[in-house]
């Protein structure tokens, strides 16, 4: 089942398609992607199915895959640092979070990542501390 016609105009906008390039991307005319998104049109089955295939597969080209971003250099506090360490290092690195490691790490496998450092995390904890008291 296809997606609702109103979603043409969503996603051609957010690929950043003008009607001409996503009606030669579908093989249609530029006047039938305005009359669907007006809706003046109750276009074809094969039609609409063309503009939907050129849709998805320019966003399956265009999206980014984590391994295109990841950093081969892990920036984490070894469990036994002092908070102030972490809260240092999250502010250093503008991170609103750090894994925490346990022991030796190596990329590309972390094997002894226990669990993830956050400011929230942080503020619970101090939070806690200071009620103690």
């Amino acid at each position: 089942m296809l997606p609702s016609l109103e979603e043409v105009a969503k996603k051609r906008k957010i690929l950043g398609l003008t009607q001409q390039k996503l009606a030669r991307l579908a093989g249609v005319s530029q006047s039938l992607i305005a009359k669907l998104e007006s809706q003046k049109i109750d276009p074809s089955y094969t039609k609409v199915k063309a503009i939907f295939d050129a849709l998805e597969r320019l966003q399956t080209e265009t999206e980014v895959r984590a391994e295109e971003v990841l950093h081969s250099k892990v920036i984490g506090i070894q469990k036994s640092d002092p908070v102030s360490k972490a809260v240092q290092t999250m502010a250093e690195y503008g991170y609103s979070q750090l894994p925490v490691f346990d022991g030796e790490h190596t990329y590309p496998k972390y094997p002894n990542v226990p669990w993830v450092m956050s400011w929230r995390k942080l503020f619970l904890r101090l939070e806690r501390t200071l009620r103690c008291r």
